[in-house]
């Protein structure tokens, strides 16, 4: 992304409407400063990349033109509070992160009304409490976390992806199907690949089941890199030749982006990664357009 381009984007989310936006966000006129929210509440694994992550964030917003509150207190979800934000991202919340009735109540009524759902890695990790009081939250992310590659502990130097004796972080390729997404496009152009390939180090999330259908798929995993060396101890996860692992939808009145990569600590200072979120925070304001259909 050259810095003109980076420049228009900030641009477009303070003067959305200038830009084209067809509105989004759940609330606020045109007037007002552009915020988002980042919710980061953990009822399950914590993982060690949501510090990082909500500095990322931070620092995106203050390069391009949008605020950041960030909050762990699901008391934050009302629907006077949400008004203020263009879009929530949900960073790596397992569990059961927003257990009010209440709460769910106010998120639903902002995605309705407009707004944005960002979903980092974790957010499709969600307990078996949330997928049957809420299944609308499933529906929003696309699809629930079905497992990951858990491999013997191996020298890594990378501490965030080490849990007692095993690793779930390895070398692995996305395989970039939308080209023209404000979160792809970058990863596309520096590709002489047909299709456009991404080399990652990451925690690959297998799904429950696959969203391709229900959501417009932006990247898939080569399934040829998925569950390496040296060796599987969980099947969980599997999923066969078609893996997503990024995508978005119109969904129920508002924008919903996910994309499985995140767990990794170090990706909150990979500039291709950062460029992916930001394009999925973009589009989720409204600020700029992409084809989720």
């Amino acid at each position: 992304m050259t810095i003109a381009r980076t420049l228009l984007l900030g641009a477009c989310l303070v003067l959305a409407a200038a830009c084209g936006s067809d509105g989004g966000g759940g609330g606020g006129d045109a007037g007002t400063p552009n915020k988002v929210l980042v919710f980061s509440r953990t009822t399950g694994f914590r993982h060690p990349s949501i510090e990082p992550g909500v500095d990322a964030i931070r620092k995106l917003g203050d390069e391009n033109g949008f605020a950041v509150d960030h909050t762990e207190d699901a008391a934050a979800f009302t629907s006077g509070n949400l008004a203020q934000y263009r879009a929530v991202v949900f960073l790596s919340t397992t569990g059961n992160p927003l257990d009010g009735d209440d709460e769910r109540v106010a998120f639903e009524e902002f995605i309705r009304a407009g707004g944005g759902f960002v979903g980092i890695h974790a957010a499709s990790d969600q307990n078996e409490t949330s997928q049957t009081e809420w299944p609308w939250f499933g529906r929003l992310v696309g699809a629930y976390f079905g497992g990951h590659p858990l491999f013997t502990a191996r020298p890594t130097g990378d501490a965030s992806c080490q849990f007692q004796t095993i690793t779930s972080c390895h070398d692995g390729v996305a395989l970039i199907e939308d080209e023209d997404h404000p979160s792809t496009a970058h990863l596309a152009q520096a590709s002489d690949a047909s299709p456009p390939r991404w080399d990652v180090y990451d925690e690959f999330y297998g799904f429950a089941t696959n969203p391709r259908g229900t959501v417009h798929v932006l990247a898939t995993l080569d399934e040829s890199t998925y569950l390496g060396l040296p060796g599987q101890l969980s099947a969980a996860g599997v999923m066969g030749e078609d893996h997503p692992i990024a995508w978005c939808q119109d969904f129920d009145g508002g924008r919903a982006f996910y994309t499985a990569l995140g767990h990794d600590t170090m990706l909150y200072a990979n500039d291709a990664y950062l460029k992916h979120v930001l394009g999925g925070i973009l589009w989720a304001t409204g600020a700029v357009r992409g084809d989720c259909g």
